[in-house]
């Protein structure tokens, strides 16, 4: 074999050996942008996630406040986070890229709406009657606990 032959033997593998490495690194590249896609989707779940958990942590104390104050400051709160609660619950479902959140995001809003019908709105009204003297805050006391909290 000639010194020709071999510098287009030799040649011809670098070429073969350049486009093999081109071709992993595209496949590298490819699931590096998959996964990151993944890691952003699932980052927005989460963040979702503890968007909802904060809000129903804030609904519970500022209701808990105003059962204890009357202060109507505390009740604006309360209707406003029930309000930012179903936003951010009916984004997070239009948004949820997996349907394992989308389903427990529509469980969340079934719980959050049943709490804040036949639980939240209930005390605000015999606290309202406790502020018109139509009630005692005794009266409310066992309401509260008729309702039982713990639920």
């Amino acid at each position: 074999m000639s010194i020709g032959k071999k510098l287009y033997a030799g040649f011809g593998l670098v070429l073969v050996i350049l486009v093999g490495l081109f071709l992993v690194n595209s496949f590298a590249a490819l699931r590096e942008r998959t996964a990151r896609s993944e890691s952003a989707a699932s980052l927005k779940s989460v963040q979702t996630i503890e968007t909802v958990r904060l809000q129903i942590m804030l609904n519970r104390l500022n209701l808990d406040n105003f059962l204890l104050s009357g202060d109507p400051r505390d009740e604006e709160k309360v209707n406003k986070g029930i309000t930012e609660l179903t936003d951010a619950l009916k984004q997070g479902e239009a948004q949820a890229a997996n349907d394992v959140v989308r389903t427990t995001l529509i469980q969340v809003e079934s719980t959050e709406a049943n709490w804040s019908d036949n639980f939240a709105k209930p005390l605000l009204a015999k606290r309202h009657q406790v502020d018109s003297g139509d009630s005692t805050v005794s009266d409310l006391q066992i309401f509260y606990l008729q309702k039982d909290p713990a639920s």
